[in-house]
């Protein structure tokens, strides 16, 4: 999920030109997180198929939050007082103190059994190869994913995934039928290869989905404000 946080119209517009201009677009991700990897090029894409539909143009300003909920607030009171965006598109944060191998403990030596995980991609890598250790992947226990990581397993490698065999993931769904889907498919693999070329994988997930209706619906209401 993304939060968008909608402004009044930008007093400046930093040399931009043109009557096709319609404003200034902020987004915040975590550039070394794959999700936010995913959600910029999208957020990018979304942009650039706006203006072949629309022949409206905007200016695209990204900050990087490191995954840091403090240095994302930041960044968009920068954006906005700063960069005069009159919207900011970024990840919904949350915040991750556990200690993994201290609650594990705890939870084995409890009667509990079935584990549901919300967490992020790292958290999640970490706390499942850990319980592997304790032996707590066993058919006795059901441990069941949702949407932060399941929506991410596309992007993990064989020996990760070899660590996680019987576990239930649950994310949201997305048609991948179609004209339209076929085409942001194609047109994203090609772009997040050209910009990630550190990444095997090249395969959009949800946050991509997510990130690139996001940025279309923003344009939108932004262009039909003029």
């Amino acid at each position: 999920m993304l939060n968008i946080v909608l402004g009044h119209a930008a007093a400046h517009h930093e040399g931009a030109a043109g009557m096709n201009f319609m404003g200034i677009i902020g987004a915040i991700a975590d550039k070394n997180s794959r999700s936010g990897k995913e959600a910029i090029v999208a957020i990018k894409m979304a942009l650039e198929d706006f203006y072949q539909y629309s022949n409206q143009r905007f200016v695209l300003r990204i900050r990087n939050s490191q995954g840091d909920p403090l240095k994302a607030s930041l960044a968009a009171r920068d954006l906005i007082e700063k960069k005069y965006v009159q919207a900011v598109i970024g990840p919904q944060t949350w915040e991750e103190t556990t200690l993994v191998a201290e609650e594990l403990e705890k939870l084995r030596g409890g009667q509990c059994r079935a584990f549901v995980v919300i967490s992020s991609l790292p958290v999640a890598i970490d706390l499942f190869e850990t319980a592997d250790k304790m032996n707590m992947m066993e058919k006795d226990s059901v441990w069941i994913t949702t949407g932060p990581f399941t929506s991410l397993v596309h992007s993990l490698n064989a020996s990760t995934i070899s660590s996680m065999q019987g576990i239930i993931g649950v994310k949201s769904y997305v048609p991948e039928i179609g004209h339209q889907y076929e085409d942001f498919y194609l047109k994203f693999r090609q772009k997040f290869s050209l910009d990630n070329p550190q990444e095997s994988n090249n395969e959009p997930g949800i946050f991509a989905v997510h990130a690139y209706d996001a940025a279309w619906t923003v344009a939108l209401a932004m262009s039909q404000k003029h």
